[in-house]
């Protein structure tokens, strides 16, 4: 197994902590990571979705969604199998993606790459898990963490910052499955993000 030592030093940030362990890279990234605490666990509500007003994509079903990322922070000297933009090495969590709902069962998929929760609880919590390879095997959980906002007052005109937005946080960790003593490791990605509906849907 190969293994580098760096510094260690964790950013707080809003997101939801998950297993894993530590993997080390040659090149150096911007900053250090937060800890990672919030949970998915919420008590169950009626219905996390808001009344959807006419003219938005259906608040059931698949729809076309837009995702943006904002306040990226990930720990320095690491590379990463999955993550924002050009963070991930083997998987992109891009721009767009697909909002599926099925009864209580709700998926964000960036192509493949699948985050699934349930719709009952807010906030949100959606998680993925994945397998990679680097000198072993990896086991990657990321996590978000977010809800719907409310639908502003319609014009005559639609507009899609008129839909409900869901706003949120990521959080990326990972197990060397070889040294699971170690895990969760050093290398982290933190995140905010907002997911908006595309009208027309």
């Amino acid at each position: 197994m190969l293994r580098r030592s760096l510094g260690y030093a964790l950013l707080l940030a809003t997101g939801l902590g998950a297993v894993s362990c530590s993997r080390h890279k040659d090149e150096s990234a911007a900053a250090e990571p937060s800890a990672l605490s919030a949970s998915a666990s919420a008590a169950a509500a009626p219905s996390s979705m808001p009344s959807w007003p006419l003219g938005c994509p259906q608040a059931t079903g698949t729809r076309e969604v837009r995702v943006s990322w904002q306040q990226v922070v990930h720990t320095g000297g690491c590379f990463f199998f999955s993550g924002p933009a050009e963070l991930g090495r083997d998987t992109l969590l891009g721009t767009a993606a697909r909002w599926e709902e099925n009864g209580n069962a709700v998926t964000l998929a960036f192509g493949p790459a699948r985050f699934v929760g349930d719709a009952r609880h807010s906030p949100i919590g959606l998680e993925r898990t994945a397998e990679h390879s680097y000198n072993g095997t990896w086991r990657i959980t990321e996590t978000i963490v977010g809800q719907w906002s409310k639908p502003s007052p319609l014009t005559q005109t639609l507009s899609p910052g008129q839909c409900p937005e869901f706003h949120g946080s990521y959080a990326y960790q990972e197990c060397d499955e070889g040294n699971p003593a170690e895990c969760p490791g050093r290398c982290r990605i933190t995140a905010q993000l907002t997911i908006e509906n595309l009208v027309g849907n």
